[in-house]
């Protein structure tokens, strides 16, 4: 598991997640979005493969079918949910 940021800009809110760095990265956005809204208590209106996760140290959109692992993200970083 990697500790991680998330900025949630549209919320205005980070967040800290443990992620599966085994798990695709569309489906940990899609986790990540289901906690959110849980506890925000929000309704999300856009599209599954409307979620992205970018990591803004190395500017760039992480690939929903690639894994954390093999992305190089690592406990302690910050990612942004859009």
């Amino acid at each position: 598991m990697i500790l991680v940021d998330i900025d949630v800009p549209v919320m205005g809110k980070r967040y800290d997640f443990q992620i599966d760095e085994n798990m695709q990265l569309g489906m940990v956005a899609r986790q990540i979005r289901d906690m959110i809204c849980l506890q925000e208590q929000c309704a999300f209106t856009g599209k599954d493969e409307d979620l992205m996760l970018c990591d803004p140290s190395g500017r760039r959109i992480l690939p929903p079918e690639r894994t954390a692992g093999d992305c190089g993200i690592t406990t302690g970083m910050s990612l942004v949910l859009v």
